[in-house]
Formats: structure tokens, C-alpha cells, sequence
């Protein structure tokens, strides 16, 4: 097969953490190049991958840096600008690829920066929403309709709803809070691609919450734990992640160290199918490798990023094929 190209961001204070470009040919893995660029937490696509964005830390202040992507994939620097706070952990470009929004997690924060049209970084910080005490925006999206950018607020035990002009970005005041369990942590939110459910995994509670979108607000319908039956292990839900083909919702267990495989009915309710070990410790992050049935599960603790086969029609995590190491390894890009 044609050789793949996918990034990892691996985090560390000193000069060997950065982005690493890495590439699978059908046989095996390697990392073939590397981008320093210190504290990278999240990694994110520009409109039509002509770009590549990325946070990072330096001295405590959180950066957005842009990177322009050749033909091979190589990254070349165009600008490093604030985020308006600290650990930028999640990134995402509007439809129009014309504004890109920061979730701050440590300064309880959130920011908009606006785009050139060929994908430079316009104006740093344009505007920063301060959250209050307590506060760790964790991450960000839009609804299906586009109507709406939301926030999904860790210590707030919140989602927060904004109004998305594609020509102004947000306004200043949320258009609509929806509250969730108190200590319960949400950490993403992610809908399906028909629009019509949404899924809210929690760090704390370690479950995955389904609402139903209409009528432009959510509406709680069920909700399933990611954790084994009568699991004792402290552990803490990470991330989720539909199949490719969309027919299954995949869960990250830090501390049991699995991912819970979850089929999706016509309804958009889940089923667990199986939950099983993710290779190494702490599965922070995990990504499809396009055109393959490769799962590869970033290992945060064990600074690998572990790769195995994921049969489409079952949704099973089965056959090791490899394994790379990184710094800390946060976040994989496909």
C-alpha cells in the first residue's frame, strides 16, 4: 500500500518533544521526521490539510503554532502566537476554516484567533472568554447545524454554548449552559455523523452519556459505564472515537488501561461489545489510521504508541502489529 503519514505530538520540556511525522506502509511502522516544539499538548488539521496546527507552552504561557504542510508532508513553521491562556489542550477550525478555538484547561479559559485565507494565524487572541474559579474547558466543537460552538467545561461539570457568526465568530455571552452531574468531569463531546446524537464521555463518573439533538438543545437519553462490572481500579476515562465506518463508539480507561468497544444501534444507544487492554499504560489518546484497519492507541505513561488490528464489522481490538515510542506521547493525527 501507498505509505500513510500520521503525527504524533509528544510532550516534554526539553528539545525532544515536538511533533513527530510518522508513516505506515502496510508492513511497518517509523517515524521519519521530527518537529521540536516544547509542552505540545493537541495536534489539529487546517482546511484542506494545506495547514497544521498545534499547541505548546513555553514558560508557562500557552502558544498556538501553524505549520504549512508540503506534498511529502513535511512541516514548515509560520507563526507562533498566545492562545490567551495556559495548556491549550484542544483545538478546532471552523467550517469555513476562517476562526480557530483554543480550550485552555489550566487557566480556566477559552479563545478565538481568526484565520488568513491561507491558513496564517490573522490576529492573536482576538478574543478570550474567562470561565471563572474552578474552570477547565477540556474541550471544543460545533454543533451539526453550525449554528453553535460548545464547550465542554471539566470543572465546571458543564457544556457551553456560544453563537457562531462565520464572519464575526462567537459573541461574548453563552447562549445556553447545560449542567451535568456535580465531580463528574466531562472531558469530550463528539455527534455522530448523521447529527443526531451526541455522546459526553466523563473523566471522573468514567461513563459515556447519549443525548438526542433537537430542536438545536441536547436531551439526556441514556448512559453506560466505560469501565469493566465490579472493576476496583482507580482509573479515569480519557477520550472517545467512532469506527470508520461508523458503526462503533470506542472509550479510553486510564488506570484499567483498556478501551471499551461499544456498538451503536439505529437508534444511536450502546452496546458494550468487549473491553480490552490497550497495549500499555494510561491510553490518553487513540486514532484509525486512514484506509487500514489500525487502531493506534497513544500510551501516555508508558511513552508508546501502540498499534493493533481492529476488525470494522465486530469493532474487536485484537492482533499486536507494532509499536513506537515517543515522549509522552498525547495526541495521534491522521
Amino acid at each position: 500500500m501507498e505509505r500513510r503519514n500520521f503525527y504524533i505530538a509528544g510532550m516534554s520540556e526539553s528539545s525532544s518533544g515536538g511533533i513527530f511525522r510518522c508513516q505506515y506502509d502496510g508492513l511497518a511502522f517509523e517515524t521519519v521526521d521530527f518537529t521540536p516544539l516544547e509542552r505540545c499538548l493537541f495536534l489539529a488539521w487546517g482546511k484542506k490539510r494545506k495547514t497544521l496546527y498545534a499547541t505548546a507552552q513555553y514558560d508557562g504561557v500557552g502558544k498556538i503554532a501553524a505549520y504549512r504542510v508540503d506534498s511529502e508532508g513535511k512541516l514548515t513553521l509560520l507563526d507562533i502566537v498566545g492562545a490567551g491562556g495556559q495548556s491549550a489542550c484542544f483545538l478546532v477550525l471552523s467550517e469555513n476554516g476562517k476562526h480557530l478555538y483554543s480550550a485552555n484547561y489550566a487557566s480556566g479559559n477559552f479563545s478565538e484567533v481568526t484565520l488568513e485565507d491561507n491558513g496564517c494565524i490573522a490576529k492573536e487572541s482576538r478574543k478570550t472568554l474567562e470561565f471563572g474559579k474552578n474552570s477547565h474547558p477540556h474541550c471544543c466543537g460545533f454543533t451539526p447545524d453550525g449554528k453553535f460552538l460548545y464547550v465542554v467545561d471539566a470543572g465546571l461539570d458543564r457544556v457551553i454554548f456560544y453563537a457562531y457568526d462565520p464572519v464575526d465568530g462567537i459573541g461574548e455571552k453563552s447562549s445556553g449552559i447545560m449542567e451535568l452531574p456535580a465531580a463528574s468531569n466531562p472531558r469530550h463531546m463528539f455527534f455522530d455523523a448523521a447529527g443526531k446524537n451526541a455522546y459526553i464521555i466523563t473523566e471522573q463518573a468514567n461513563d459515556i452519556r447519549r443525548y438526542r439533538w433537537e430542536n438545536g438543545k441536547l436531551l439526556m437519553t441514556d448512559v453506560v459505564s466505560t469501565l469493566p462490572e465490579k472493576s476496583e481500579k482507580k482509573s479515569s476515562a480519557s477520550t472517545i472515537k467512532f469506527s470508520q465506518n461508523g458503526k462503533f463508539l470506542f472509550a479510553g480507561n486510564r488506570g484499567d488501561d483498556s478501551i471499551a468497544i461499544f456498538q451503536i444501534d439505529c437508534d444511536g444507544k450502546l452496546n458494550c461489545e468487549k473491553i480490552v487492554p490497550s497495549g500499555n499504560s494510561s491510553p490518553r489518546e487513540f486514532e484509525f489510521l486512514s484506509d487500514t484497519d489500525i487502531i493506534a492507541i497513544a500510551n501516555e505513561l508508558s511513552g508508546e504508541v501502540d498499534f493493533f488490528h481492529c476488525e470494522q464489522n465486530s469493532g474487536i481490538i485484537s492482533d499486536f502489529c507494532g509499536s513506537l515510542e515517543f515522549p509522552r506521547p498525547l495526541y495521534v493525527l491522521v
